[in-house]
């Protein structure tokens, strides 16, 4: 009786798995929200549990009268140990504690006799994680804070002399930790005592406010950068202003131009330059399945092939104004010319700015090889650029400003 039950329950779940298949085929983005939601409200990780310790004990029960016994119970198996390989810190682990603590030991160290919290920091995806050091484990974990918990995030063994001294930070073989700290911190600063206190008290949940301010102008770039790459879609509209000041008179030229992306292949740029009195100079670029091409007005008869795209937008950029590499640049991060715009040096954060409506960070830096200081402003919200303006010497003051820039 026991075996049929496992029979029924190995096809019941092998049933569900080929119809979740078939939804993700047909609409995946209906699927993945489904999913997120689960996890974001908590039972998604003990429906996940349960389901892994019903399957893996189904497999193993029903192996004996399998064609595959040996398949079955090592899938069985498999199954019962993921469902133990959570990350998740459980309220009932003692670690979950000491990740909790808001009372100063003093030199930055939140300690226990369980373990020591020795940093605290704001990631740039909005999580506050801590680093802790447990010696009697042998352990220095990095943990970050999510909807459901304390999510492990990296961890390794101390070393002899770390173990011994229980306030001790970094050295031995925790290295691998603290390199996904730095790789992962919002700002170059820790928390200080005041902030932890705080992020206590609202259940370290970061509100939006506290991660608006504990972001740095590197970390804002960064997020632009990931933003522009991780994309599936885009599309924007601009102008690039260019004033031209000589001792003569000062001139205002426009260039306006197009993007518009749709992962992985298709790709078109377009630009129309009006630097020239009563004259339109026009460049196009694009890829799709058949290869990648350019044209320029000046030679209406002629569509260039080109072996990339990269290759195409670069020499584009002086008759697009640059244009056709600050965006694209960032989507296609192997252009020659593109995608500086957020390898700013010595960039510094300024005060954030209401631009057409959007609510942006400000961010000054230099861009090689211009002298003159450039500024981007970034939505918040979406970690796309809004405006950016920068000096060239002797060409004056360039102002970009998309008028549309969207993110799907």
């Amino acid at each position: 009786m026991i075996i049929q039950i496992s029979q029924v329950v190995v096809a019941a779940l092998g049933t569900t798995v080929l119809v979740l298949s078939a939804w993700g085929i047909y609409s995946p983005v209906a699927l993945i929200k489904m999913v997120a939601q689960a996890i974001e409200q908590g039972y998604g990780m003990y429906v996940g549990v349960i389901v892994r310790l019903v399957l893996g004990a189904a497999l193993i029960i029903a192996a004996p009268v399998s064609h595959f016994p040996t398949v079955f119970q090592v899938l069985g198996w498999l199954a019962i140990s993921a469902a133990d390989s959570n990350d998740l810190i459980s309220p009932t682990d003692p670690r979950f504690h000491v990740f909790e603590l808001s009372n100063s030991a003093g030199d930055g160290t939140y300690a226990s006799s369980v373990g020591t919290v020795v940093l605290t920091f704001l990631a740039e995806d909005s999580r506050y994680c801590r680093a802790a050091r447990f010696p009697s484990d042998n352990r220095f974990v990095l943990a970050c804070r999510n909807e459901r918990g304390w999510k492990i995030e990296a961890e390794n063994a101390l070393a002899p002399a770390e173990a011994r001294n229980p306030t001790a930070f970094g050295g031995g073989s925790s290295f691998d930790a603290t390199d996904a700290i730095v790789a992962m911190m919002a700002r170059a600063d820790p928390l200080d005592e005041r902030e932890i206190i705080e992020a206590a008290a609202q259940g370290w949940r970061a509100t939006a406010s506290a991660y608006d301010q504990s972001l740095d102008a590197r970390a804002i770039l960064r997020g632009t950068a990931r933003t522009y790459r991780a994309s599936k879609s885009y599309v924007d509209t601009g102008t690039v202003q260019t004033v031209y000041v000589s001792l003569l008179r000062t001139r205002t030229a426009e260039t306006h131009f197009k993007t518009a992306y749709v992962a992985p292949f298709d790709f078109r740029f377009e630009s129309t330059m009006h630097d020239f009195e009563n004259i339109a100079v026009n460049f196009i670029a694009w890829r799709n399945k058949e290869g990648v091409k350019s044209w320029l007005s000046v030679k209406p008869e002629i569509v260039e092939d080109i072996d990339s795209i990269e290759r195409a937008l670069d020499a584009g950029a002086g008759i697009s104004r640059d244009s056709s590499g600050m965006i694209p640049g960032l989507i296609f991060p192997g252009m020659r010319l593109g995608g500086d715009i957020v390898k700013l040096t010595d960039p510094v954060r300024l005060d954030d700015a209401q631009i057409d409506g959007f609510d942006c960070f400000q961010v000054q830096g230099s861009r090689w090889p211009h002298k003159g200081p450039t500024s981007v402003w970034i939505d918040k919200k979406t970690f796309l650029m809004t405006r950016r303006t920068f000096l060239l010497i002797p060409l004056g003051f360039i102002q970009i400003l998309p008028h549309i820039a969207y993110f799907i």
